[in-house]
Order: C-alpha cells, then structure tokens, then sequence
C-alpha cells in the first residue's frame, strides 16, 4: 500500500493543464430570461469606516456612517481563511483529487437592526440584531477564479427566488416555515 501511495504522488507532481466545467446546468424554460435583481450601490468611500482590519488581512469590519442611529449602526464583516484539506469528507477518490486540496473560505456578513414606530404609544420598537452571511468555500486553484465564483454566488442567490419572477414571495413562505419550491 505504500507504494502506491508514493507512485500516486509522483504522478500527482507532473504538469497537466485542466479545463473547469462546472458541473450545475438546468434546463431552459422557454420563453423566461435571466433574473434581473437590482443591487444597491454601497458608497464604501463615503458611508462606511473601517472599524477593525487583522494585521494579516484575514479580516476587515466595516461600519456604516450613515445609519440613522449611531447606537444601531450597519456593519459588514469581510473574512477569509485558508482550510488545508478541502477533500477531507468528500468522497472523492485520491485518483480524482487535485495536487493542491487546500481550500480557500470566504465570508462577507451583514449585521444591522430593525426599527418599526408603535402606532399607538409611537415609541420606536427595535429588533434584534439580523445577521445575513454568505460563505463562498472553493479550492485553492489557479483554474478556479472570480468568474467561476460569481457564477456560483449568483447561482446560490437565484435560489432565493422562484423561477420567473424576483419577488420575497419564497422568503415569506420559508419564514413562515415552509421551504418547498413551487416547481417541486
């Protein structure tokens, strides 16, 4: 068994060049386009202040200047960290593995607060803080780059909504409990 391990990892030094498919395709519907969701324009150069920044730059928190309350202030959270053994878990057979199974995790966090007037005592009634997290976890490749990643980030985002329109009609149903999808 050793030796072929030591053969695996001989073979695993050469050069090769790959070609990325990513494997997720759908089926067309006839007659539906792309999803057009409108992002809004964050002013970092403006609005936001830099609050804390890791001397390794594995983190950047960021604070929105010009919230309305400055006890209930927006911030963003930006972090990244390698993890050493992305195939760890994975079912993939050491044959399918690429020479390099680090992987690179990627978080951008949202924190904020909610305020709704009461109409009859029309004191403000403040929410607990939300806090909406997208992780982007990919391996650390020279063939994988920011397009492959936008490409998945917007995959995983379309999900949010049905298939012809962009709405929060699914985020109302999945807070209210119910996550299935009107296609299934």
């Amino acid at each position: 068994m050793r030796s072929r391990c030591t053969a695996l990892k001989a073979v695993r030094k050469e050069v090769f060049i790959l070609t990325i498919k990513m494997s997720p395709t759908d089926t067309t519907i006839p007659g539906a386009e792309g999803l057009a969701f409108g992002l809004p324009i964050l002013n970092f150069g403006h609005d936001w202040k830099v609050m804390s920044e890791a001397t390794d730059g594995s983190e950047l928190i960021l604070a929105n200047m010009a919230s309305e309350d400055p006890n209930l202030v927006e911030t963003l959270r930006f972090a990244r960290r390698t993890k050493t053994n992305g195939y760890n878990g994975a079912g993939i057979a050491v044959a399918n593995q690429a020479p390099n199974s680090q992987t690179m995790q990627l978080l951008v966090e949202l924190r904020g607060y909610a305020v709704s007037q009461n109409s009859v005592t029309g004191l403000d009634v403040v929410y607990p803080q939300h806090r909406i997290g997208v992780t982007v976890d990919v391996p650390l490749s020279s063939e994988i780059g920011g397009g492959e990643v936008f490409g998945l980030v917007g995959r995983a985002f379309a999900a949010l909504f049905e298939q012809h329109s962009v709405t929060a009609d699914w985020m109302e149903s999945a807070l209210r409990g119910v996550l299935s999808k009107q296609a299934m």
